[in-house]
């Protein structure tokens, strides 16, 4: 899954370096951007949490 993740997060990067800057697509795909490198770090919370066994799959990461 993280793997997937990141194949699209590297998509999004790509189809923002083809838009212009300061407009309303780059803006978008910004946000797409910024959800899709917190879904990465929250799977790779999950993946930390269950090597260290700490019950909360690693959520205290972000705390």
């Amino acid at each position: 899954m993280r793997a997937e993740t990141l194949k699209f997060q590297q998509r999004v990067r790509t189809w923002a370096g083809s838009i212009p800057i300061n407009t309303p697509s780059m803006v978008a795909l910004e946000a797409l951007n910024d959800v899709a490198e917190i879904t990465a770090r929250c799977l790779q919370a999950v993946v930390d949490g269950r090597r260290q066994s700490t019950g909360r799959m690693g959520i205290d990461d972000f705390e």
